[in-house]
């Protein structure tokens, strides 16, 4: 069984902030409303992080806008 990675945000494009993940060989960006802009990710993950994404709304929304403007935002409880 794939292990996961921590879920970490990287500068992309047009200095825009996307959640990178990473999951064995996958490597993914994922927009902020859960759309996989690059990279690839197994079906079944991909819909996991769209879960965790929607379930952590609100934080990830915060912690998204907070990393936009370069400040420091709360760590988000990982996906168990």
């Amino acid at each position: 069984m794939e292990e996961w990675s921590y879920i970490c945000c990287s500068v992309m494009w047009d200095s825009i902030i996307n959640p990178m993940l990473y999951y064995g060989e996958y490597e993914a960006a994922i927009a902020i409303d859960g759309e996989l802009l690059a990279g690839s990710l197994p079906h079944k993950q991909l819909k996991i992080v769209t879960g965790w994404l929607a379930f952590h709304e609100e934080e990830a929304y915060k912690a998204w806008n907070l990393a936009v403007k370069g400040e420091h935002f709360e760590k988000i409880p990982p996906m168990k």
